[in-house]
């Protein structure tokens, strides 16, 4: 098959992905519409495909303890046809053909500076040829790694896709757009400026662990657990002391926050309350947060959030008093914050089949415009 991307028609491309958290398989499809050097972006179908118990083990064992090859290679191909029959149930319910997919897959590693002797180093697992035989279309994958060779820290990426997404809306102002995933992240966007992203710390990660430990449940819904309990000063001064923000290019993952961190922080509070717990989590979350805004070129007024954490009202409500900046969210923009990753990776792949370069250095710092993803083709 030969690629024909050189014409400005719309396509219709899927977006695939799974965060740090391991809830869902994200499934988002869009059509796509070239417009002067940015793009139309419609959503056609959205869903969460969520990993069952022993999915989720199973990757969270392959991502935090040593394992074998076997192991992981075994993994990969169960990940890559989950994502492959997500994406198939999605497309028969609303009848479409895909011109092609964006397939991130699940993210087991990653480190984004030289460690122990070696180079920094980033890994998805999920084989997308599971989604080129069946639906007979190109696949990007592996967005990360060309990023790191080129000197970035491969993440974020979904600041890239927001500059083709709302480089239109700039007319008013700088747009600033928060993530809450598992890892938090922000986005940049100023007229006549390359894009401006980091991580600014946990999002959900460490309040997940930490409910699921306390009490077996996957998420603290709403925030209503926090918002219940009093924030203890020593235990926030020791979370601040454990994480000091650094300046961009950064990036973090399960290495950082991840069950190491989290099992550090349940040995120094053993006989805490729950919710005392997690009101001390939510705020030092929000002032990771707070902190990023401030170090931004220009203090936003308001700041359109996305991704689970844009439904924890405690979150959102300790961001506010902490950082005195208002929030929206981002489906006030036109982009569904629940769906904005996946469509982000759609974005992506039809800019990577396009042939479009990303200017990223102050976002992964990486020096060279770069087209991010390998190609998979029928």
């Amino acid at each position: 098959m030969r690629l024909n991307y050189d014409d400005d028609r719309e396509r219709i491309v899927a977006g695939l992905m799974s965060g740090t958290s391991v809830d869902a398989i994200d499934v988002a499809i869009t059509r796509i519409a070239p417009c002067g050097g940015n793009i139309d972006v419609n959503l056609l179908g959205y869903t969460e495909a969520p990993w069952s118990a022993a999915e989720r083990d199973a990757i969270l064992r392959v991502s935090t303890e040593r394992v074998t090859a076997q192991e992981i290679a075994l993994v990969d191909r169960m990940v890559g046809e989950r994502f492959c029959n997500a994406l198939l149930e999605l497309c028969t319910s609303l009848g479409i053909t895909l011109d092609a997919i964006g397939f991130h897959g699940q993210t087991i590693a990653h480190i984004p500076k030289p460690c122990d002797g070696y180079s920094s180093s980033t890994l998805q697992i999920g084989n997308p040829y599971a989604c080129v035989q069946a639906f007979g279309c190109p696949v990007v994958f592996d967005f990360r790694r060309a990023d790191m060779l080129a000197g970035g820290q491969g993440a974020p990426l979904v600041p890239a896709a927001d500059s083709l997404m709302f480089h239109h809306r700039l007319h008013h102002g700088p747009i600033v757009i928060q993530n809450i995933g598992g890892i938090g992240n922000v986005t940049y966007l100023a007229s006549g400026s390359p894009p401006i992203g980091f991580d600014t710390g946990p999002g959900n990660m460490v309040l997940d662990q930490v409910m699921f430990a306390r009490a077996e449940i996957r998420f603290d819904d709403g925030g209503q657990v926090a918002a219940a309990g009093d924030v203890l000063p020593d235990i926030l001064d020791a979370l601040q002391t454990w994480h000091i923000p650094t300046a961009p290019p950064v990036s973090y993952g399960r290495e950082q926050f991840g069950k190491p961190f989290v099992d550090r922080l349940m040995a120094e509070c053993t006989g805490i309350r729950t919710a005392d717990l997690m009101a001390t989590i939510s705020e030092w979350t929000a002032t990771t947060i707070s902190t990023s805004m401030h170090s931004l070129p220009s203090v936003p007024t308001c700041v359109y959030v996305a991704g689970g954490g844009a439904h924890n009202l405690d979150l959102l409500s300790r961001f506010e008093r902490i950082s005195g900046i208002g929030t929206k969210p981002l489906d006030a923009l036109g982009v569904s914050g629940d769906a904005r990753e996946a469509v982000a990776f759609a974005v992506l792949a039809d800019a990577r089949l396009r042939g479009i370069k990303f200017d990223l250095r102050y976002v992964t710092g990486c020096q060279v415009p770069q087209g991010l993803g390998a190609i998979a083709l029928p």
